[in-house]
């Protein structure tokens, strides 16, 4: 039968490219080591079994996303004015009950049924279905940006990365990518890389807690000064990885899309002036973006009258949410 024979196939891969599980306690060949302060620091080559595993994760999200805003694109953006205030309820329909069910339960299937446990490849199945989620409730409550109603093909390429996508406000058109664009984000790759590396090379020998903190937890050891230090450390490296993986999406998007991507991260924890600055500006742009117009726009067209704090705090709840 047709099913037995994709699920054969797709069988296949679990043992060729997730038969390692890339994990921290494997046993790894050391490249060459060096003496720093009294410790010895062992460099690792990268491993290529990563690379192909995130290829393809990327290869699967692209179908993922094919399907995906196929159904949104022809049942809710494609119908004509007139069709859409009369086919509300079917949007809903087609919303609450297949593609946002279809974005929680896919990436939980994908993992288990491949069996990775590698943190990276995780996050990188569950971005794009949470990004699409968010997709489908803008197309569901008629908040999509302008421009992207006007062929599948935009609508397919803002789908595509679980990122913001440059659109010129004039003319509403997706923002070409430039030769200093990409000579930009090579260069935060490279540089994010290898500050990466460092940062997990130097934690992880400590556990990723480098300064002593209390062994109990209480309302005033939550405030000793090793421990807000250990959180800004943590702080740090997340954002530096954000920013890496950002810029390496950004750089492939680019060369298989001609599209610019907004900046993810603009040095939050160093050049932020207040925490407004800090979530609306710098911090993970693309989660400020798609909660400000899946949640505080709906929320305002929705009651005018809710005062601007009450929607503020409905909103961090929302960010808070998302990210745990």
């Amino acid at each position: 039968m047709p099913s037995s024979a994709l699920y054969n196939f797709l069988s296949s891969f679990d043992g060729i490219l997730f038969g390692d599980k890339l994990l921290e306690e494997d046993d790894l060949i050391a490249a060459f080591s060096f003496d720093c302060w009294g410790t010895t620091y062992l460099v690792f080559p990268p491993k290529l079994a990563f690379w192909n595993q995130l290829l393809f994760v990327s290869l699967i999200q692209s179908v993922f996303v094919a399907i995906t805003s196929g159904v949104i694109y022809w049942t809710m953006i494609k119908p004509s004015e007139q069709q859409k205030s009369s086919n509300k309820i079917q949007n809903f329909l087609v919303g609450y009950g297949f593609v946002i069910p279809l974005c929680l339960i896919y990436p939980r299937f994908i993992i288990q049924f491949f069996g990775i446990r590698n943190k990276v490849i995780r996050f990188a199945f569950t971005a794009v279905p949470i990004a699409s989620l968010f997709r489908c409730a803008e197309a569901m409550y008629g908040f999509l940006p302008p421009g992207l109603d006007t062929s599948f093909k935009k609508y397919f390429i803002y789908n595509l990365i679980p990122l913001e996508i440059d659109i010129d406000p004039k003319t509403k058109s997706l923002v070409k990518i430039t030769r200093s664009y990409i000579i930009r984000n090579i260069l935060q790759f490279l540089f994010g890389f290898a500050k990466v590396s460092i940062l997990l090379s130097l934690l992880s020998s400590r556990d990723f807690i480098p300064f002593q903190v209390p062994s109990t937890f209480t309302l005033v050891t939550a405030f000793h000064p090793g421990r807000i230090m250990n959180h800004a450390i943590a702080g740090i490296l997340f954002e530096q990885v954000l920013s890496a993986f950002a810029a390496g999406l950004s750089l492939l998007f680019a060369f298989l899309t001609g599209v610019q991507i907004v900046e993810l991260m603009k040095s939050a924890m160093f050049s932020s002036k207040s925490p407004s600055d800090f979530w609306g500006r710098k911090w993970n742009r693309f989660i400020h973006s798609m909660l400000k117009v899946c949640h505080s726009v709906q929320v305002r067209s929705l009651f005018t009258i809710l005062p601007v704090a009450l929607i503020r705090i409905i909103r961090g709840a929302a960010r808070v949410f998302f990210f745990y």
